[in-house]
């Protein structure tokens, strides 16, 4: 059976002012040094949950007027999108959660017209269905192309009946940047290549 038709949009934000000090020092700002690749990445990804994207997210909510499903990386994520929603949501109107300490899924029987869905893409981008709801937003990118795909599927299933919308929020000019570049290529993004990129040598 064909799908309902659906829009993607990419919403961009500046790149947090620390970005580039904490490249160049290899130094969290509270003066930790990160001292592997992989610690960079996390450190780098946390920091571009900037303040401009909450403020995206709570005036998203504020007008949506409808329900709608959030993928999230971090557990950090999480707790900030969650508090920002019970602020930003209508009275009443309820915070689902799924991820590895939270396993709350909603049917279409039991989902409000304003509640809003968080779910951390290791828990939540497999075996959900949530064919009931039609807008869907990356918070940040995960590394998987297999479980990005997964993910925006949980809209896009069998017994979807309205058109999907799905954005993307990513900070310009920072290591959101390439890991989109990779799953718009259809492979996964690998933090020891990025490193040699940012490196120059390759």
């Amino acid at each position: 059976r064909e799908l309902p038709a659906e829009r993607h949009n990419v919403v961009e934000f500046k790149a947090p002012s620390y970005y580039k000090t904490a490249i160049k020092t290899r130094m969290k700002e509270d003066g930790e040094i990160i001292d592997t690749t992989m610690g960079l990445c996390h450190y780098l990804r946390q920091l571009c949950f900037t303040k401009d994207k909450q403020e995206w997210v709570k005036d998203f909510l504020e007008n949506l007027g409808d329900n709608c499903v959030f993928f999230c990386n971090y557990i950090e994520e999480e707790d900030t999108l969650c508090e920002i929603a019970k602020k930003a949501l209508p009275k009443g109107a309820r915070v689902w959660r799924i991820d590895g300490s939270h396993h709350e899924i909603p049917t279409a029987d039991t989902i409000g017209k304003y509640d809003i869905v968080v779910a951390h893409y290791a828990s939540g981008g497999e075996a959900l269905n949530l064919q009931f709801m039609h807008y869907w937003v990356s918070v940040s990118p995960n590394y998987s192309f297999s479980t990005s795909v997964q993910a925006r599927g949980r809209i896009k299933r069998i017994g979807q009946t309205h058109f999907m919308v799905y954005w993307q929020l990513k900070s310009s000019g920072t290591i959101e940047d390439r890991i989109y570049e990779c799953l718009k290529e259809k492979h996964d993004f690998s933090e020891k290549t990025w490193q040699a990129e940012l490196d120059g040598i390759t």
